[in-house]
């Protein structure tokens, strides 16, 4: 008796909690209906829509159980929103984010360039209707762009960076704050990823000063990401990373160590062609970060002023000798402001003063030729006693 009378009770509180359940998620449609103004049929799509993903174990917005998003997955999500606009009723902008997130998961999955294309069709039909696009709409796109852009598998393709900036430059002309985490990771790969080093700088110039044209206001990582991008270039690294410095000036960004790191590699890269220019660029970084009383330079900026000078040696009209006792000061300098030289250091010592040495011996000159291969010796033994965790691979 007893028993059965404790199962009946837990019977009834297992159904009050359960229409008590159902009560609380028909008012929460029902206020998420009117904040987005949902027409009644668009609130009977979106609640089947989520029942169907949870059926699957497919919820929005989330990869735990969810299966992957395939091409006729992302056709059948064009055709239903076109469907609606033939009807002549007007699919709320939720209605598109959740498209545009499907595109983003196939790109995510490895799709490629169909799930962007697809996710450019869903912001084409949004422009048809007049629906007016939020932020979540280009984060998606941008997000779908990045994804496919710089993405590990062989459906990699660089192309969706281009368009990636094309909507970056779209989002300026419309006065929209583009994010600016995502534009500075597409900034940062399409200078990476071009083939043509000159023209991708000058492209992603373009994109920041279109941003600081419409009013937007570029970050720090913006502008680091373009002195990095200027180093891919060997000849004109030096003159893009000065125009990187005067924007920032003009925009009242104060660079900082990754900046002026950043500055003195892409002097070292331009060393071989243009020389002593280049190594008395990196020496007026390098006093800029003691002058500004910020910073200190740290290991990755003197390893640079070194590689920068080892690789003026090879430059031509220059003599390789002079270069490498600035090399060999450089050095001198680094441990006298306590900073520790590593691995690296004693490699570019080691591959500068070989590379020199090599010069010397084209010139048909022997000056200090012993001199500087006693000097390789010792720090090739110093680079040997360093302990093996460090060592290069």
């Amino acid at each position: 008796g007893r028993l059965g009378q404790e199962e009946e009770v837990e019977k009834e509180e297992e159904e009050f909690y359960g229409r008590f359940t159902e009560l609380e998620e028909s008012e929460k449609q029902r206020k998420r209906a009117e904040r987005e103004h949902y027409s009644p049929k668009d609130t009977e799509l979106l609640t089947a829509r989520w029942r169907s993903y949870s059926v699957v174990g497919r919820l929005p917005h989330s990869s735990v159980g969810r299966r992957s998003v395939s091409l006729a997955d992302l056709r059948s999500e064009l055709a239903m929103i076109e469907l609606a606009a033939s009807e002549g009723r007007n699919p709320p902008i939720a209605l598109y984010n959740d498209a545009l997130h499907r595109c983003l998961r196939a790109a995510l999955d490895g799709m490629g360039m169909p799930a962007v294309e697809h996710a450019l069709q869903v912001l084409q039909l949004m422009q048809v209707a007049g629906v007016a696009a939020n932020h979540n709409t280009f984060r998606f796109i941008l997000d779908a762009c990045l994804a496919v852009g710089t993405s590990d598998k062989p459906t990699k393709d660089r192309q969706a960076l281009r368009w990636g900036l094309t909507i970056v430059e779209n989002m300026c002309d419309l006065h929209v704050l583009p994010p600016l985490v995502t534009v500075n990771q597409l900034l940062k790969s399409f200078l990476l990823e071009d083939q043509n080093p000159d023209t991708a700088f000058e492209r992603a110039l373009g994109v920041v000063e279109g941003m600081l044209a419409a009013g937007l206001e570029p970050d720090l990582y913006t502008y680091n990401a373009l002195v990095s991008g200027c180093s891919l270039h060997e000849a004109s690294a030096i003159p893009n990373a000065l125009r990187v410095l005067e924007l920032m000036r003009l925009s009242h960004v104060e660079p900082d160590l990754v900046t002026y790191n950043a500055l003195i590699h892409a002097c070292a890269k331009s060393a071989a062609f243009t020389g002593s220019a280049a190594v008395e660029q990196a020496e007026r970084v390098l006093a800029l970060m003691h002058a500004s009383g910020r910073f200190k330079p740290n290991i990755i900026s003197y390893n640079a002023v070194m590689q920068t000078c080892g690789r003026a040696a090879l430059a031509p009209a220059e003599t390789s000798a002079d270069w490498i006792d600035k090399m060999l000061a450089v050095k001198e300098r680094m441990q006298a402001d306590r900073v520790v030289p590593d691995v690296r250091s004693y490699t570019t010592l080691i591959v500068g003063i070989s590379k020199g040495l090599a010069r010397i011996a084209e010139e048909g000159r022997a000056c200090r030729r012993s001199e500087y291969s006693t000097k390789m010796v010792s720090h090739a033994r110093r680079w040997i006693r360093l302990p093996r965790a460090t060592a290069p691979p």
